[in-house]
Parts: structure tokens; C-alpha cells; sequence
């Protein structure tokens, strides 16, 4: 197994709050967790093994269950405080928020909607995946910077020959005249990834309790090294 370094990426806010998971086949809600993004190899890396099928592996050290909030007309709110830090790297409100509910300095503070009953100061680990299980994970997609039609939205190109200008260009844009405007939504370049991304539907291989590790078979969004939001499928 290989870790690769890169910029580290937190999902979730109070803007968008997306629901706690809750286990498949029953009504009971609990907490999803957040993990970073190691690394892609076969099947059976852990093992030392090769498969055929695509993993990818997450890891995540311990996080606390923070906060809890039920003013109205807001709904119930909970933390998750993810990845220990030293004391001077976090300003001094950040240290009091966290104190209040006994955990100490960490780097990621994201909320979501509850309630998954949890109690504040409870620790979240792995253990509440099991193996065959459907997740849906959360993450911010790597960013591809600036581009074009062709990459951006699977345009065509033109022809090469023949005194063609039209190679890579993404041709009209609508009308002169009428209606002497561009319509809103019309697919051009533009800035391509560093979004939100949920993809559903992914299956959990491997539980590793001891190292704290969850091996997913599927396509999980974000770049090495990023942070990853894990929920229940439903």
C-alpha cells in the first residue's frame, strides 16, 4: 500500500447539509464518517494479492461528535471534528468551541444533519461499516483548471483537412438578432472539476478495525490525500 502527499480538501458546511446515513433495511440513523483518500490499487492489495477489480483505500483517525443544536427553526445539527492538530495551529475561538465539548484541537470541524445518536464527545471509528455494505461517499472532485468543450463536455471536433478553421472551437452560441442574447445554461469552456461530488452505490470490501481503515470497491471522488464525507446508502 502506497500514500501519496497532496493538499488536503474538507467536504460539507452549513450551507448544504446532507442527511446521516442510516442502516440499510431498518429506520435507524448514525453518523457518517470522514476519512482520507489514500490510495487506488488491486482488489486484494492488503492482502498482497492481485485482483482484477479497482479499490480504493481510506483511512481515518479518531473524530469526536461535537456539537448538537435544535434551535428552530434550524433542525438538529451535529460536528464531527476530524484529524488532531497541535493547539497553535488553531485560533483561539476555534479552541474554545471544541472545548466545550471535551475534544481536543483538530484540524476539520464539518456539520450535518442529525440526529444519528450519537453524544457529544463520542469517538466515530470504522466500526460501524461491515463488509458488503452499500456507502455513499462525499468529496470535493479533483480540479481540471480551465478547459475547453472537447474535455469540459464531450464535444465533437471538426475537421483537420481541407481548410478547416474549426478543429477544437465550440461554434455558435445562438442568434443574432432575435434573440440578441445567449441563452442561460449554454454549455461552453470554463472552469472544470473542484465541486461537491456524491457518488452512490459503492460497496464496502474490507473493514480493518485495527488500523482503522475501509477498503471500497467504486469511484471515490477527490484526490489523493483529500478528506471524504462516508454515509449509508439510503
Amino acid at each position: 500500500m502506497y500514500v501519496s502527499s497532496g493538499g488536503r480538501q474538507t467536504t460539507g458546511g452549513a450551507g448544504s447539509l446532507p442527511p446521516c446515513g442510516s442502516v440499510e433495511g431498518s429506520g435507524e440513523r448514525r453518523a457518517p464518517v470522514l476519512q482520507d483518500r489514500l490510495s487506488v490499487g488491486d482488489e486484494d492489495h492488503v492482502e498482497g494479492k492481485v485482483g482484477e477489480d479497482k479499490t480504493l483505500t481510506l483511512m481515518t483517525s479518531k473524530q469526536m461528535a461535537a456539537f448538537k443544536t435544535d434551535k428552530e427553526p434550524r433542525p438538529l445539527l451535529e460536528q464531527l471534528a476530524f484529524e488532531p492538530v497541535a493547539e497553535r495551529k488553531l485560533a483561539k475561538p476555534e479552541l474554545g468551541h471544541l472545548a466545550k465539548a471535551g475534544a481536543g484541537p483538530h484540524r476539520h470541524l464539518v456539520e450535518m444533519r442529525g440526529p444519528s445518536g450519537l453524544s457529544v464527545g463520542e469517538t466515530v471509528t470504522v466500526e460501524a461499516f461491515e463488509p458488503g455494505e452499500q456507502v455513499r461517499v462525499s468529496g470535493i472532485s479533483v480540479g481540471k483548471g480551465f478547459q475547453g468543450t472537447i474535455k469540459r463536455h464531450g464535444f465533437t471536433r471538426g475537421p483537420v483537412t481541407h481548410g478547416s478553421h474549426n478543429i477544437r472551437k465550440p461554434g455558435s452560441i445562438g442568434a443574432s438578432a432575435t434573440p440578441s442574447r445567449v441563452f442561460k445554461g449554454r454549455r461552453m469552456p470554463g472552469r472544470m472539476g473542484g465541486t461537491r461530488v456524491t457518488q452512490p452505490s459503492l460497496v464496502i470490501h474490507e473493514v480493518d478495525l485495527e488500523r482503522n481503515l475501509l477498503v471500497i470497491r467504486g469511484s471515490v471522488p477527490g484526490p489523493k490525500s483529500g478528506i471524504v464525507q462516508i454515509r449509508g446508502a439510503q
